[in-house]
């Protein structure tokens, strides 16, 4: 089944005395959004083709990362903020049981590669069995 995928669209409100709110388009990808994360006044936004932060402070978007996904899928990400460090990191899940971490300009620190571990598991399993 072919799933048709609609552009993201974030809006952010603002609400004024007396009940009153406004609303304004905050991004627009060309997209469908798969999860948001937001820390430190930096929000984080997955979809099906990359990742891209957006910091409110000086309200730049910076792609994660330099390659967009060769596969376009529900991959999403999150940050993780040190109890030692205030530099703020984020997780981005990539196709390939793989995960980039980056620090919060969007550059990738690290590629962590969890295919091997699965492949050791599972014969870990199958010797257990036999």
């Amino acid at each position: 089944m072919l799933r048709k995928s609609f552009p993201g669209i974030i809006n952010i409100a603002f609400f004024v005395l007396q009940g009153i709110s406004k609303s304004s388009n905050l991004l627009s990808e060309n997209y469908e959004v798969v999860q948001l994360s937001y820390m430190q006044q930096n929000l984080l936004v997955s979809t099906t083709q990359r990742t891209i932060l957006y910091s409110s402070k000086t309200r730049l978007v910076t792609k994660v990362g330099n390659q967009e996904r060769k596969a376009a899928g529900g991959f999403g990400g999150v940050f993780a903020a040190g109890l030692w460090s205030k530099n703020l990191k984020l997780y981005a899940a990539r196709p390939g049981l793989r995960l980039w971490l980056a620090d919060q300009e969007g550059a990738v620190q690290n590629t962590l590669i969890y295919k091997v571990l699965i492949i050791i598991l599972t014969i870990r399993l199958i010797r257990k069995r036999h």
